[in-house]
């Protein structure tokens, strides 16, 4: 059956071929020519193709309610958008929407997913892996020097002067010109990108206090009191299970915290609350922008004080802070994604070096604490703060020391190095030289690390040559 079908669908398009141009020809004939046999074999051809092609209105369209209708065989399919493109509405995750403009929540997503990839089995994750491996293999060059620069500086300079010029005539000359042609001297060197016996990695974050609320509350009840205070007013608004209630030590800065409740441009504006109680005494509602500032204190009933129960100080602190998160110095970039290390970068101990490595620090006066940054702490497994703004990772490595493999530079020459730890680049000389233009560069056998993909040591390929002139 599949074979007849297939022939027939064949021999339509034979029948097509040979008909579509001659009905072409006929419609551009005059009309004293439709007499003509050819003419009217030509027409029947195109009244037979137009019969076989399906009319494309009636394939498909859309219903009332925007679902897509396919029509087959005089059967009708109905197709919802949502599921020819399920993540149209943002159902797959609803709080991306929210990180837009904000750079730190947004690297936070990123290094969350980069670790999930490095550490996932799938198909996906491989992928992913396999094309990290080439974006992490990469000397760090310096190009500044380069002699391309000069080009584009004169010719960015020559653009600007023709642009600015108010005397210009077109003029045609014929020039004997010759040509440029580059004649390639290749040199060799090493670079290892390691970082020694130690590596630093910095948390670069800014916070600043914007303003604060700070209040206390108290009632007279014999059992357990809920007091809720507006603190834009110092009011109290609700007093549930007491008598009395009352507000005490009420104050506010100028401007007050519910003045920076819109979010920044750059960095999030937060509201930290910090709060000391007596015995007995709890928030039950902690007062931010989402609930107008509105904090609920609960105090039960206490045996030694059965009249008055007071609360302790809330001090409610707006803080503009900027999280740009971790980054780390050349060849410890495997610590953003595993604080552990791989089989060249091997830890052996973790110190704050800069910054405080407590949980909470005291800022203008109210309390902050790490969980009120905004990136992952890369070193929480290692005792290390997030409001820390320095690790050194004392490192326990062999790896750039004894001899190395040998390798042939393009020349034919074995080159078969070693190194006693304290040779780390050989390329400087060429990546000073103006004359010398970076043309490439390949890992080094063995560097390169079968789990990261992270490459410690590359050899780098310059081009020293020169420019001659040829022609007549």
């Amino acid at each position: 059956m599949a074979n007849r079908l297939h022939k027939l669908l064949s021999s339509c398009l034979a029948v097509l071929q040979l008909w579509v141009p001659a009905a072409l020809l006929y419609l551009s004939y005059p009309r004293w020519a439709h007499a003509d046999p050819f003419m009217d074999a030509a027409k029947q051809g195109q009244t037979f193709g137009l019969g076989i092609l399906p009319d494309p209105s009636k394939l498909g369209g859309l219903d009332p309610n925007g679902n897509v209708q396919l029509n087959y065989k005089g059967n009708t399919a109905t197709i919802a958008p949502q599921d020819l493109f399920p993540d149209t509405k943002n159902t797959t995750d609803p709080g991306a929407q929210s990180t837009y403009g904000k750079d730190a929540e947004l690297k936070n997503q990123a290094n969350s997913a980069v670790q999930d990839m490095q550490n996932s089995q799938s198909g996906t994750a491989k992928a992913f892996q396999a094309l990290m491996a080439g974006a992490t293999g990469f000397p760090h060059m310096d190009m500044s020097n380069m002699s391309m620069w000069d080009l584009t500086d004169q010719t960015l300079t020559d653009a600007i002067k023709q642009a600015t010029s108010t005397d210009c005539q077109a003029v045609t000359t014929t020039t004997k010109t010759t040509t440029i042609t580059h004649i390639p001297d290749y040199r060799t060197c090493e670079r290892i990108v390691f970082p020694g016996s130690t590596c630093k990695c910095h948390h670069d974050y800014t916070v600043e206090l914007l303003g604060y609320y700070v209040v206390g509350a108290k009632g007279m009840s014999a059992g357990s009191i809920n007091i809720t205070v507006d603190l834009k007013t110092g009011q109290v608004t609700g007093c549930g299970g007491g008598s009395y209630c009352q507000t005490e030590g009420y104050g506010a800065s100028d401007p007050p915290p519910s003045a920076s409740c819109s979010n920044p441009d750059k960095g999030v504006n937060k509201a930290v609350s910090y709060f000391q109680p007596y015995a007995g005494v709890s928030i039950s509602q902690y007062p931010n922008c989402s609930n107008n500032f509105l904090v609920s204190f609960s105090i039960w009933h206490s045996s030694k004080n059965t009249e008055w129960l007071h609360t302790g100080t809330l001090v409610v602190g707006m803080y503009h802070v900027e999280d740009n998160g971790w980054k780390c110095d050349p060849g410890c970039e495997i610590f953003l994604t595993n604080p552990d290390g791989d089989n060249f970068i091997k830890p052996k101990s973790y110190s704050c070096t800069l910054g405080t490595n407590d949980n909470c620090e005291m800022f203008s006066g109210s309390q902050f604490c790490q969980g009120d940054l905004t990136s992952t702490n890369i070193f929480s497994s290692k005792g290390i703060s997030n409001l820390c703004e320095e690790v050194t990772v004392t490192l326990d490595n062999s790896f750039n020391t004894g001899q190395m493999k040998c390798w042939t530079d393009p020349q034919g020459e074995v080159h078969c190095p070693t190194s006693n730890g304290d040779q780390t680049d050989t390329c400087k000389p060429l990546e000073d030289n103006p004359a010398c233009i970076y043309s490439s560069s390949d890992c080094i056998d063995g560097a390169q690390d079968p789990e990261s993909g992270v490459c410690y040591a590359f050899n780098v390929v310059y081009d020293c040559g020169q420019n001659v002139l040829a022609g007549c």
